[in-house]
């Protein structure tokens, strides 16, 4: 998935599959990562099911544009990416 896709996205947790285009990687590493190097994926905060890794979307999205405050939202928002990875998109959009 791009960033784009990520942001659009209704889904509440992101697989390995759905980042593994973003951080450069397959989702093998990130999966054989999580469980072998937790710590490398701290600022995602991962969340280990079994054998299942899982990546809270909103985390992730703040990790990408360099925002790590833990961010809420209200369901239903839509936001603006913008052209120069601004970390202040964090704004609704109007409408």
């Amino acid at each position: 998935m791009s960033i784009q896709e990520i942001i659009a996205s209704d889904k509440d947790m992101l697989t390995p599959d759905d980042i593994a285009d973003i951080l450069g990687s397959d989702p093998a590493t990130i999966r054989e990562m999580a469980k072998q190097e937790p710590e490398a994926l701290r600022p995602l905060q991962p969340v280990r099911l079994g054998n299942r890794v899982k990546f809270p979307r909103l985390r992730f999205i703040g990790w990408y544009f360099g925002d790590n405050r833990v961010i809420k939202v209200n369901p239903g928002d839509k936001f603006l990416i913008p052209d120069e990875c601004d970390p202040g998109f964090w704004q609704p959009k109007e409408g």
